[in-house]
């Protein structure tokens, strides 16, 4: 009797009833009503289905075929009548990812409907002028740059760059190809250091504006560095930074008014307390 019992509780038949029947009670004491007949009719959105066609040009980088198709009518389909059973059977209730989704959604939904003014030039300054910090254009050096090679020049490398910078005529004619170049215009000093090694640095700061730097050693080779501009950092313009400024203001009234509407929808619920 108990090796039969055993065999019978192993049969994925038998699996297969209790499962159901657990279905069964679940659906009973979740669903008192039983899902009506016009709930189980589908109604296939041919709109909803080209979107979903699009997606799928867009992630697949072809054009859908009629297989493609058919795959994803018969995938919304399942998932559409799939979707209704749980909901039938209450699988959403209480669930706290549904939940969040839900929420989600309904605030997708009301920020699409949320309308707001073009911003004038006045809201625009007021903003720049209340986040002054974050609109500042960083202190930058124009300058003209010579590069002595230690590979080509060897042992005689900082001699020669010496007597360049004694020379202007030698120190704007000579030097080695460099790969960024002889011409650096308007390069916050950060940038120069990025490019060139923060031994520059000191003499683009500090040194006369059309003169000849001395020799300075770096990583790459040997450099002289002639400025020929400083500028000092400075406040940007509304009109240097409008584009950015708008996108801001705009993106804080948005906010504000989806969080005005989204207010409102709560403020229609009477709130019960029980002790």
């Amino acid at each position: 009797m108990r090796s039969s019992f055993s065999r019978a509780i192993r049969d994925p038949l038998v699996h297969f009833v209790v499962l159901g029947a657990v279905i069964f009670v679940v659906h009973a004491e979740l669903s008192p009503e039983p899902i009506t007949e016009d709930a189980r009719v589908l109604v296939v959105d041919d709109d909803y289905l080209e979107a979903l066609t699009r997606e799928r040009v867009g992630r697949l980088g072809r054009e859908a075929t009629e297989a493609d198709r058919d795959e994803m009518r018969a995938s919304w389909v399942r998932e559409e009548a799939l979707v209704r059973e749980a909901r039938a059977l209450g699988l959403d209730a209480g669930d706290a990812i549904v939940r969040r989704r839900l929420v989600q959604k309904l605030e997708l939904l009301v920020r699409s409907s949320v309308v707001t003014a073009e911003p004038t030039d006045d809201e625009l300054a007021a903003y720049l002028e209340a986040h002054a910090e974050d609109y500042v254009a960083p202190a930058d050096v124009s300058f003209d740059h010579r590069f002595f090679s230690r590979e080509r020049r060897g042992a005689r490398t900082v001699d020669d760059a010496r007597a360049a910078a004694l020379d202007p005529d030698a120190a704007a004619s000579g030097g080695d190809p460099f790969p960024h170049g002889n011409r650096f215009e308007r390069r916050p000093f950060d940038a120069v250091e990025d490019v060139l090694g923060p031994e520059l640095v000191p003499a683009l700061r500090d040194s006369s504006v059309g003169a000849w730097s001395s020799p300075i050693e770096t990583r790459f080779g040997v450099h002289l560095v002639r400025v020929t501009e400083r500028r000092e950092a400075r406040p940007l313009t509304l009109d240097e930074v409008r584009r950015d400024v708008r996108a801001r203001v705009r993106e804080e009234a948005e906010a504000a008014a989806l969080e005005a509407a989204l207010d409102a929808i709560v403020a229609a619920y009477v709130i019960e307390e029980r002790p």
